[in-house]
Order: structure tokens, then sequence, then C-alpha cells
């Protein structure tokens, strides 16, 4: 990530102004933003007539009251802001984003036009200075859950606020379907319909964009939050970079605020503001901390966090997809595989043997892959699945669970979803009997390399509810599990059998 000091570098942006009847561009290049700013006003009040130059900061928005014909917002939810990108029909976002210190032109600012009879088109500020006849609005077709951006006027969107000053964004034209993101921690937004609102995430914080003073202090930082994600305990894990942006200080900058597993290190001055967030995944669990950057009164906090899963050899259990027994005989198309182990049974529902790119274990083109247990006595602890990018093909991961053996499954609440080509959870309840995992692209391929976890004793079972003494045995029949005491048979909820 490029690193840059607002107070000397912000000018070296290379702003492009050109008239529209000299057709004169002039680059200005200068190494002071406040220089930058009296010496345009003054250019361009003898050369570029109607032509200005401004920096804005994010003021919050919390009443409807707020939101104005021709005002330029973002929206953020959970340390991300909506960006102007559509992909797979989705709203994406982004948190690399300022809090002070914009332009108006950035990807994620968006312009309210008002719309008839009510609410407001929303319209991509890049894009508007992009191409203003172009794919500018934020679009939703009529009856589907799709995001797009269309060509003016898209269609009308309200913003209502709830007591605490958080919006939900829903579109007019369409029975009101309001903006949700697709799954907790996806950081992508559809439009849902209303019955829908207490299933996906819809609060955002609305800020407004409003003019920096020509001598107003600011500290800024890109990105404004440092998320490493799920990585394995004992994992090599590259370093983010945080750029910090600042002008008109009159105090020293320093940060601090980072403890184990995490660090800072790095230096604010003008011959560079690079701070490098590091993390040591040594121990396993989720930790969240803040790092703060601070000039006398003036401070900006970032938050960073990252999630720890424990390492395979950290697992009671674990099966390596690359040593599975007779797959060198699987064939290249894509058909179900079931590989029988000592506890569970692992599905493949559309898996092969690739003949390139992945070919040490089983490649599935988006499809589920399950892990079952047949030891009816026991349920799953902990999980960890692992698997492997096709070169750049992208794969967003969800983890489910059953109770009835794979027969239903549900996702978690919240959502368990991964970007990164592993997933897992934790502290199960005791009644988890298999779990599967999907995939968000049918077109991507995806290598299944490994699954590792811990078991405990089911809910109900005789080992849980029955007494069993040196004679008891234990014995499986036609797959049930039964415990034998005193000639006695008993199944895995306690009851007798004969």
């Amino acid at each position: 990530m490029h690193i840059r000091n607002k107070s000397s570098n912000f000018a070296a942006e290379n702003r492009k102004i050109s008239d529209s009847n000299s057709k004169l561009t002039i680059l200005f290049n200068f190494k002071s933003f406040v220089f930058m700013r009296k010496f345009l006003a003054l250019f361009a009040a003898v050369l570029f007539a109607g032509s200005t130059f401004a920096a804005y900061k994010l003021v919050p928005v919390t009443t409807a009251a707020g939101m104005k014909d021709g005002g330029m917002y973002v929206f953020e939810r959970n340390s991300v802001v909506l960006n102007g990108v559509v992909t797979s029909n989705a709203l994406q976002t982004t948190d690399t984003f300022m809090r002070a210190g914009l332009l108006g032109t950035e990807t994620y600012v968006w312009k309210l036009a008002a719309a008839s009879p009510s609410g407001f088109n929303i319209r991509n500020a890049y894009q508007i200075n992009k191409d203003a006849a172009g794919h500018t609005d934020l679009g939703n077709p009529s009856g589907k859950t799709d995001m797009s951006m269309t060509n003016p006027a898209g269609p009308a969107w309200d913003f209502k606020f709830s007591d605490d000053g958080a919006a939900t964004i829903s579109n007019l034209d369409n029975s009101n379907r309001f903006i949700g993101e697709t799954g907790a921690g996806t950081n992508e937004y559809r439009a849902y319909a209303e019955g829908n609102l207490a299933t996906y995430g819809h609060e955002f914080t609305v800020y407004e964009l409003v003019e920096l003073g020509a001598t107003e202090a600011y500290i800024a930082t890109k990105p404004s939050c440092v998320r490493f994600g799920n990585v394995e305990k004992g994992a090599s894990v590259p370093s983010i970079e945080v750029e910090v942006i600042y002008a008109n200080l009159s105090d020293a900058v320093s940060y601090s605020g980072l403890t184990a597993p995490f660090s800072a290190s790095g230096s604010i001055s003008a011959s560079g503001n690079k701070i490098t967030v590091a993390v040591n995944p040594t121990e396993a669990g989720k930790f969240a901390q803040t790092l703060k950057i601070q000039a006398g009164v003036l401070s900006v906090s970032v938050p960073v966090a990252v999630s720890i899963a424990k390492g395979a050899a950290d697992y009671d259990f674990s099966h390596d997809f690359t040593a599975i027994s007779g797959f060198d005989k699987w064939g290249t198309t894509y058909d179900k595989h079931v590989v029988k182990y000592t506890n569970d049974s692992v599905v493949f529902t559309a898996a092969n043997k690739s003949g390139n790119t992945i070919t040490n274990m089983p490649v599935t083109k988006g499809q589920p892959v399950e892990i079952i247990l047949s030891n009816s006595a026991k349920a799953f602890k902990a999980i960890q699945f692992a698997c492997e990018q096709w070169t750049t093909k992208s794969q967003t991961i969800t983890l489910w669970y059953s109770t009835d053996g794979g027969t239903t499954y549900s996702k978690f609440d919240p959502n368990i979803t991964s970007t990164n080509f592993t997933i897992g959870a934790s502290d199960l309840p005791n009644t988890v009997d298999a779990i599967k995992i999907s995939f968000s692209s049918s077109a991507n391929q995806v290598g299944i390399k490994g699954v590792y976890f811990d078991l405990q004793d089911k809910t109900g079972s005789a080992i849980n509810n029955l007494e069993v003494g040196e004679k008891a045995v234990k014995v499986i029949e036609n797959g049930q599990f039964f415990i034998i005491k005193n000639g006695v048979k008993y199944n895995v909820s306690g009851a007798v059998v004969r």
C-alpha cells in the first residue's frame, strides 16, 4: 500500500484541472496542502473562473433531515463503506477510506439527487466525475436482490433513521427492498425484501462530506481499520500498512495502543507517514484492539482485529486429503466421493482428481463438502477446513451445521464465512454431528486440502446419562451405538432396548 503524508504529499496526487474554453491543462504538484489551496484560489480567480477546489471531512448524519439534494455522503457499516463497484450482482465495500481530507470524487462517495415524488437517486461521485451520463446511479432491478450501477435516473432510495442514528436504506421503487449484507463478515450487499430485516445486517452510519476550513487541522488514515481475518496459529501473516494523512497540525503525531499478538512500527513525519501493523499468531482466539494516532487533542482510532484458529497439529483428529487412499484412481470428471474414517465419513458432493493446477487433493467446482460422524455418541467440539485457491479464482466459503446426521443443515448465527480458504468454528454445542462447507461460485475450482477437529460427548448419550461400570461394554450394531451393562442394552439416549 502506498503511504503518503497529507501535509507534504497530498498535492502530489497531480490534480488535473482543465478549462472547457481554453482547453489548457495545468498539473499542480505542491508540497504544502495549505499553500496549494491559497495558490489555487488565486490562480483560478485569474485564469479559471468558476473552478474551485475543496477538501472535506466526514460528519455523522443521524436524522432524515440531514439527507439533502446535492449532498455528498459515505455509508459505513462494520468499519467498511459502500463502494461504487458491483461484482456478481453484489455491491462491494472498502476499508481503504478516509474520514478527512477527501476530494469528493472517491469511489466510496455518493451524491444524492432528489427523486420524484420522494426519496433520492444515489449517484457515485467517482462515476459522475468519470462519465456523468454513464453508469452513475445505484440500481436494483424489480423483484430481485441484484445490485447494479445503472444510467441515470436510477431508482428512488429512502433513508430511515432509528433512534440511535443508524440508517436503513430502502428502494422505494422495488417494494422497499433494503440494502443488506449477504452474510456476516462478507462485506457484500444486496437488496432484500422487507420481511428479511431480522436476517441481513442493514444499519449504516451515514456521514456527510463537509468542507474543511483552509487552516483546519485533521488526522485521517487509510485503511480505516486493520483486519487480518482468519489465520492459523503459527502461520506467517503478511503485515498491513496504515497510511496517516494529516494537515495543519501544531503538535507532533504519535501512535499507541497495540499489545500482543499485535505490534506496530514505523514513524510519522514529513519524510514518510507509514505505520506497519503486524500480528504474531502464537495463541488461538479472537483478538481486537485499537491503534490510536494522536496529535495534541486530535486523535483517530483504527480498530485492529484477528481470529486465530488452532493449527492442524493442535486438533485431536485430522484428515489430510492429499493422502486419501485410492485417490490416484479418481477420475477427472466431477463425481460424488465418500471417504470413510474411524469416527466419520467425508462426502465430496462433486469432486475430481484434476490433471492440472491442483493435482494432489480433491478439487470441486464450488460444490459442498460434508463431514458426518458415524459414532453417534460423539459430537463436534471444534473444526477447521483447509482449502486451496485455484490460481486467482475467488470463493466465499460458508460453514453449516447439522444435529441430525447431515439430513438437514443450518447456517450458524451469525453466519460463519471466509474468503481466505480456511474456515472453522470452536466451542460448538454438543449436539452437532455433521458439518458442511459450501461455496459462493459453482464456476470456480477450489482444492480441498484437509479437515481438523475435536470431539466431545453428545448430549443425551449413554456416556453422559448412564454410570458405566467396569462390566459395561460398548458395541456398534448395524451402525448404531449401544452400551450393554449387566445384560441390559441401552441406546444413545440411555433408554433400555432389551
